[in-house]
């Protein structure tokens, strides 16, 4: 395997395949292998090197515990189930956050909540319902409860995030979901 450094956007070049067989060690230790397989329509797309970048995310997690995936979700009135997270490797989903581009003020009627749902056994990993008493300044941090052992994803397993209305419900404004994870 040979390793490029510096960029190939000038290169008149078309590739279709490239597969890398990826093995990290540390005093002798293995942290990760991991075999990359992408295809791609040409050098400007930036795709070649995605999984490569999450080799080294895997390898920093190994190494200095998880990190949170952010999800930009668009505003809605209807409820919705939409997949946002997975991992290639065994994995704890140990937090998640929503941040709002608008403030959440609480009710007791017409409320919503959200849930990551693990898809392997449908049943929901952590929740935040606003209720009253339950609100949320615009920009703020606000976390979800804490995850029980229906975070533990095994290999390529799945998240959803799924939006419920209760009542007239409660629009959800545009917000970004944090999925916090470590390796399991």
């Amino acid at each position: 395997m040979a390793w490029v450094d510096g960029t190939l956007t000038q290169i008149p070049i078309t590739w279709t395949h490239i597969e890398v067989d990826c093995e990290l060690k540390a005093n002798g230790r293995e942290l990760q292998n991991l075999v990359v397989a992408m295809k791609s329509v040409g050098a400007a797309g930036k795709t070649y090197f995605d999984n490569v970048e999450l080799l080294y995310d895997l390898t920093e997690a190994k190494l200095n515990g998880g990190s949170y995936w952010p999800i930009n979700v668009d505003a809605a009135s209807a409820d919705f189930e939409i997949p946002i997270w997975g991992m290639p490797v065994d994995a704890d989903v140990i937090g998640a956050f929503v941040i709002f581009k608008s403030a959440i003020t609480g009710n007791d009627t017409d409320y919503f909540a959200l849930k990551l749902v693990n898809k392997a056994n449908g049943n929901t990993i952590c929740s935040k319902t606003f209720t009253s008493g339950v609100d949320a300044a615009a920009y703020e941090v606000v976390m979800f409860s804490t995850p029980g052992t229906d975070g533990r994803l095994s290999a390529f397993g799945g998240v959803s995030l799924k939006y419920e209305r209760s009542g007239a419900g409660m629009d959800l404004p545009q917000c970004v979901v944090g999925v916090v994870w470590d390796l399991s």
